[in-house]
């Protein structure tokens, strides 16, 4: 979470490039995290606001194949959501090539 907060400050003053960069670092870093780490559903919930938030700033800095790879995942993941998280999902079709 601590990460996502600071990711987002670094992207709402334009350094997208450098957001990205601390995302990547985070995503890298979890590959050898325990599986029961993602049973907390407010963990899992952070996952998927940061992968969001990935593939925006992947399609902010026109980088067409990692916004692709972060806004299919979040389709994925979140096909069936609930009704909130919807627009999300819609908004990340097009990132995808859905």
């Amino acid at each position: 979470d601590g990460v996502l907060l600071e990711v987002r400050l670094l992207a709402g003053t334009g350094r997208n490039a450098e957001a990205a960069t601390w995302l990547d670092s985070a995503f890298v870093g979890m590959a050898n995290t325990p599986a029961m780490s993602f049973a907390d559903p407010v963990q899992i919930g952070s996952l998927l606001q940061a992968m969001v938030l990935r593939a925006d700033l992947a399609a902010a800095l026109d980088d067409t194949s990692t916004a692709r790879q972060y806004a299919a995942a979040v389709t994925t993941l979140w096909e069936r959501a609930d009704p909130g998280y919807q627009p999300v999902v819609a908004r990340m079709r097009p990132l995808a090539g859905q």
